[in-house]
């Protein structure tokens, strides 16, 4: 009788276990699913970007210096957390370009190229939104911008400032919040060297100087067609400065309206769709 009620006993505990480990399994698939794939993502963006500088208007893209743009992103981690990131984007003057005077019209457009290292530090494995990261990137930016005087377009002095080109090196860092399973916040700082700059403008200035980006984005998980993605919608600000030379020179036709450093900023609105690998 021992033998059999011990047997039993045994059986018993083993059907326990069994159970235990099927509720453990059921729990561990339900986190897995809540979690967003976490290995690599492409984006597609689209929005609304101006810019502006600090000195007077020397392109005269239109009355409010906006223009829509479009971008491709994409990340993907290929040893453990370490991985690449890139983005390019292009912003075209088509919304309402200026025809007085006749000067960058639709075919007036910004492109920005981004490229580089970055390494993923997940704060709690359970929740994979919830991360840092840290990026070094090489930055482009590029426009066909003609610079002019608005007030004299006969003018050729070309004494008026736009940079047409920046090439920087970034270190960033990016915050990932998670809020709930569908709900996620991002938050980056980028700080940029330029090591070069260019300009159509016979005012002096150095190639050198610095730069930032600021960007917050809101996700909302939504899994279309059974692929893991996301919906977003992204603010995001930038400038870069570079100083002017002899600005204290008096005898200089090219002063620049007292100005000791020329600031190109912009700042932009969008909307994005995301893929989960």
């Amino acid at each position: 009788m021992k033998i059999i009620f011990l047997v039993l006993l045994l059986s018993q505990s083993i059907q326990a276990d069994d159970l235990n480990m099927e509720k453990a399994k059921l729990i561990i698939d339900k986190v897995r699913k809540e979690q967003a794939p976490s290995r690599g993502n492409i984006y597609f963006r689209f929005g609304l970007l101006q810019l502006d500088t600090n000195t007077a208007d020397a392109v005269n893209l239109n009355e409010d210096g906006i223009l829509p743009f479009t971008s491709i992103e994409g990340s993907a981690h290929v040893y453990e957390n370490f991985g690449f990131e890139g983005k390019y984007s292009i912003a075209q003057n088509i919304l309402y370009p200026s025809t007085d005077p006749d000067v960058n019209g639709t075919s007036a457009n910004q492109q920005m190229l981004e490229y580089g290292f970055r390494y993923k530090w997940v704060i709690d494995e359970t929740r994979t939104e919830n991360y840092f990261s840290f990026k070094i990137l090489g930055h482009t930016v590029q426009n066909n911008f003609e610079v002019f005087n608005p007030d004299d377009s006969t003018d050729d002095t070309k004494s008026r400032v736009y940079m047409k080109s920046y090439q920087a090196m970034i270190f960033g860092v990016e915050r990932s919040f998670y809020v709930t399973p569908a709900i996620s916040l991002i938050a980056g700082l980028d700080m940029m060297g330029i090591v070069d700059a260019q300009s159509d403008t016979a005012q002096e200035y150095e190639k050198q100087g610095l730069g930032f980006q600021v960007r917050g984005e809101v996700y909302y998980r939504v899994d279309w067609f059974g692929v893991p993605s996301r919906i977003g919608g992204l603010y995001w600000q930038g400038g870069y400065t570079n100083k002017f030379k002899d600005v204290d020179d008096t005898d200089s036709s090219l002063e620049n309206l007292g100005k000791s450093r020329h600031v190109q900023s912009f700042r932009a609105l969008s909307v994005s769709y995301s893929v989960l690998f």
